[in-house]
Protein backbone atom coordinates (compact mmCIF):
# COMPACT_ATOMS: atom_id res chain seq x y z
CA UNK A 1 0.00 0.00 0.00
CA UNK A 2 1.40 3.01 -1.12
CA UNK A 3 0.49 6.55 -0.08
CA UNK A 4 1.40 10.20 -1.22
CA UNK A 5 1.49 12.46 1.01
CA UNK A 6 1.72 16.49 0.53
CA UNK A 7 1.26 19.74 2.10
CA UNK A 8 2.26 23.49 1.57
CA UNK A 9 5.49 24.99 3.15
CA UNK A 10 4.10 25.65 6.93
CA UNK A 11 1.88 22.85 6.86
CA UNK A 12 4.14 20.60 9.08
CA UNK A 13 4.12 17.62 5.95
CA UNK A 14 7.37 17.01 7.03
CA UNK A 15 6.20 16.81 10.85
CA UNK A 16 3.12 14.12 9.75
CA UNK A 17 6.07 12.21 8.06
CA UNK A 18 8.01 11.89 11.20
CA UNK A 19 5.39 10.55 13.32
CA UNK A 20 4.71 7.95 10.66
CA UNK A 21 7.89 7.21 10.80
CA UNK A 22 7.85 6.54 14.59
CA UNK A 23 5.08 4.04 13.88
CA UNK A 24 7.67 2.10 11.79
CA UNK A 25 6.17 3.09 8.28
CA UNK A 26 9.16 3.62 5.91
CA UNK A 27 8.78 7.56 4.08
CA UNK A 28 10.54 8.25 1.09
CA UNK A 29 11.62 11.84 0.93
CA UNK A 30 11.50 12.75 -2.43
CA UNK A 31 13.05 16.39 -1.69
CA UNK A 32 16.21 14.62 -0.09
CA UNK A 33 16.30 11.96 -2.59
CA UNK A 34 16.35 14.32 -5.67
CA UNK A 35 18.89 15.49 -3.61
CA UNK A 36 21.05 12.90 -3.64
CA UNK A 37 20.45 11.59 -7.26
CA UNK A 38 21.46 15.19 -8.79
CA UNK A 39 25.04 14.70 -6.60
CA UNK A 40 25.68 11.46 -7.28
CA UNK A 41 23.99 9.68 -10.20
CA UNK A 42 25.97 10.46 -13.48
CA UNK A 43 23.33 10.31 -15.95
CA UNK A 44 21.62 13.09 -14.35
CA UNK A 45 25.14 15.02 -13.99
CA UNK A 46 25.65 14.79 -17.62
CA UNK A 47 22.08 15.71 -18.54
CA UNK A 48 22.08 18.58 -15.71
CA UNK A 49 25.26 19.88 -16.99
CA UNK A 50 24.56 20.07 -20.36
CA UNK A 51 21.24 22.30 -19.70
CA UNK A 52 23.03 24.59 -16.93
CA UNK A 53 26.13 25.14 -18.27
CA UNK A 54 29.76 23.35 -17.52
CA UNK A 55 30.00 25.36 -14.13
CA UNK A 56 27.27 23.32 -12.36
CA UNK A 57 29.46 21.35 -10.58
CA UNK A 58 32.74 22.96 -9.75
CA UNK A 59 34.86 19.92 -8.15
CA UNK A 60 32.52 17.41 -8.69
CA UNK A 61 29.59 19.05 -5.96
CA UNK A 62 26.68 20.60 -7.36
CA UNK A 63 26.21 24.46 -7.13
CA UNK A 64 22.76 24.45 -5.39
CA UNK A 65 23.10 28.31 -5.41
CA UNK A 66 23.84 28.56 -9.45
CA UNK A 67 20.67 25.87 -10.23
CA UNK A 68 18.33 28.04 -7.57
CA UNK A 69 19.71 30.60 -9.71
CA UNK A 70 18.62 29.09 -13.26
CA UNK A 71 15.25 27.94 -12.61
CA UNK A 72 14.17 30.68 -10.19
CA UNK A 73 11.28 32.59 -11.47
CA UNK A 74 11.69 31.18 -15.30
CA UNK A 75 9.05 28.09 -15.78
CA UNK A 76 10.86 27.07 -18.87
CA UNK A 77 14.25 26.41 -16.87
CA UNK A 78 12.53 24.60 -14.42
CA UNK A 79 10.90 22.28 -16.54
CA UNK A 80 13.93 21.29 -18.51
CA UNK A 81 15.33 20.76 -14.82
CA UNK A 82 12.49 18.65 -13.76
CA UNK A 83 12.25 16.94 -17.18
CA UNK A 84 15.98 14.89 -15.60
CA UNK A 85 15.05 14.46 -12.09
CA UNK A 86 11.76 13.39 -11.96
CA UNK A 87 11.86 10.66 -13.69
CA UNK A 88 14.98 9.66 -12.47
CA UNK A 89 12.98 10.12 -8.89
CA UNK A 90 10.37 7.99 -9.74
CA UNK A 91 12.43 5.36 -10.25
CA UNK A 92 14.38 5.50 -7.51
CA UNK A 93 10.70 5.50 -5.29
CA UNK A 94 10.14 2.63 -7.09
CA UNK A 95 12.82 0.29 -6.51
CA UNK A 96 12.58 1.71 -2.81
CA UNK A 97 9.09 0.74 -2.62
CA UNK A 98 9.59 -2.90 -3.73
CA UNK A 99 11.82 -3.29 -1.19
CA UNK A 100 9.06 -2.09 1.34
CA UNK A 101 6.40 -4.91 0.50
CA UNK A 102 6.84 -6.27 3.95
CA UNK A 103 6.15 -2.94 5.74
CA UNK A 104 2.15 -2.72 4.62
CA UNK A 105 2.49 0.63 4.15
CA UNK A 106 4.69 2.85 2.68
CA UNK A 107 4.85 6.81 2.40
CA UNK A 108 6.52 9.18 -0.59
CA UNK A 109 6.53 12.61 0.76
CA UNK A 110 6.45 15.05 -1.92
CA UNK A 111 5.43 18.48 -1.50
CA UNK A 112 4.55 18.43 -5.27
CA UNK A 113 3.08 15.45 -5.42
CA UNK A 114 0.55 15.97 -8.27
CA UNK A 115 2.69 18.57 -10.46
CA UNK A 116 5.42 15.81 -10.37
CA UNK A 117 2.88 13.35 -11.59
CA UNK A 118 4.31 11.36 -8.40
CA UNK A 119 -0.02 10.77 -7.60
CA UNK A 120 0.34 8.10 -9.98
CA UNK A 121 3.07 6.29 -8.11
CA UNK A 122 0.76 5.72 -5.72
CA UNK A 123 -2.56 4.11 -3.80
CA UNK A 124 -4.00 7.36 -1.92
CA UNK A 125 -2.76 10.97 -1.84
CA UNK A 126 -3.15 12.29 1.62
CA UNK A 127 -2.82 16.63 2.00
CA UNK A 128 -1.58 18.07 5.07
CA UNK A 129 -3.10 21.00 5.26
CA UNK A 130 -3.07 24.12 7.89
CA UNK A 131 -4.13 27.41 7.99
CA UNK A 132 -2.32 29.89 5.80
CA UNK A 133 -1.56 32.53 8.95
CA UNK A 134 -0.17 29.88 11.08
CA UNK A 135 1.87 28.30 7.47
CA UNK A 136 3.28 31.82 8.05
CA UNK A 137 3.67 32.27 11.78
CA UNK A 138 5.50 28.45 11.53
CA UNK A 139 7.74 30.19 8.76
CA UNK A 140 8.64 32.76 10.04
CA UNK A 141 9.76 30.84 13.54
CA UNK A 142 10.92 28.24 11.86
CA UNK A 143 13.21 30.10 9.50
CA UNK A 144 14.02 34.16 10.70
CA UNK A 145 12.15 35.05 7.36
CA UNK A 146 9.73 37.86 7.27
CA UNK A 147 6.23 37.93 6.00
CA UNK A 148 6.55 38.97 3.03
CA UNK A 149 9.24 36.35 1.94
CA UNK A 150 7.10 33.74 3.50
CA UNK A 151 4.30 35.56 1.91
CA UNK A 152 6.22 35.29 -2.16
CA UNK A 153 7.14 31.48 -1.39
CA UNK A 154 3.71 30.43 -0.37
CA UNK A 155 1.92 32.06 -3.54
CA UNK A 156 4.65 30.46 -5.95
CA UNK A 157 3.54 27.10 -4.27
CA UNK A 158 0.07 25.37 -5.80
CA UNK A 159 -3.25 26.75 -3.78
CA UNK A 160 -3.47 24.26 -0.89
CA UNK A 161 -7.38 24.21 -1.10
CA UNK A 162 -7.24 22.34 -4.19
CA UNK A 163 -4.75 20.23 -3.29
CA UNK A 164 -6.61 19.23 -0.66
CA UNK A 165 -9.78 18.68 -2.55
CA UNK A 166 -7.87 16.24 -4.92
CA UNK A 167 -6.67 13.63 -1.80
CA UNK A 168 -8.50 10.99 -0.83
CA UNK A 169 -7.76 12.08 2.64
CA UNK A 170 -6.74 15.34 4.53
CA UNK A 171 -4.80 15.74 7.81
CA UNK A 172 -5.77 18.97 9.28
CA UNK A 173 -2.46 20.30 11.45
CA UNK A 174 -3.99 23.37 13.13
CA UNK A 175 -2.36 23.43 16.25
CA UNK A 176 -5.56 21.87 18.54
CA UNK A 177 -6.91 18.98 16.17
CA UNK A 178 -5.16 15.41 17.49
CA UNK A 179 -2.58 14.63 14.90
CA UNK A 180 -2.30 10.52 16.65
CA UNK A 181 -6.24 10.28 15.99
CA UNK A 182 -6.06 11.42 12.42
CA UNK A 183 -2.86 9.15 11.74
CA UNK A 184 -5.07 6.59 13.14
CA UNK A 185 -7.97 7.00 11.15
CA UNK A 186 -5.54 7.51 7.87
CA UNK A 187 -3.78 4.23 8.69
CA UNK A 188 -7.34 2.19 9.10
CA UNK A 189 -8.61 3.42 5.64
CA UNK A 190 -5.24 2.30 3.98
CA UNK A 191 -6.02 -1.10 5.38
CA UNK A 192 -9.46 -1.22 4.36
CA UNK A 193 -8.52 -0.26 0.87
CA UNK A 194 -5.53 -2.88 0.82
CA UNK A 195 -8.56 -5.09 1.93
CA UNK A 196 -10.57 -4.38 -0.91
CA UNK A 197 -7.49 -4.89 -3.24
CA UNK A 198 -6.73 -8.12 -2.33
CA UNK A 199 -10.65 -8.86 -2.56
CA UNK A 200 -10.35 -8.25 -6.17
CA UNK A 201 -7.13 -9.86 -6.76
Amino acid sequence: MKVGLTGGIGSGKSYVAALLSLRGIPVYDSDSNARRIMSTDAETIRALTAIVGPDLYPDEVLDRGMMARYIFGNKAHAREVESVVHPKVREDFREWAGKMEDAGICVLESAILFESGFDSEVDLTVAVYAPEELRIERCMMRDGSDRDSVLARIKSQSCQDEIRARCGFVILNDGSTGLDEQIDSLIDMCKDIENQINKKC
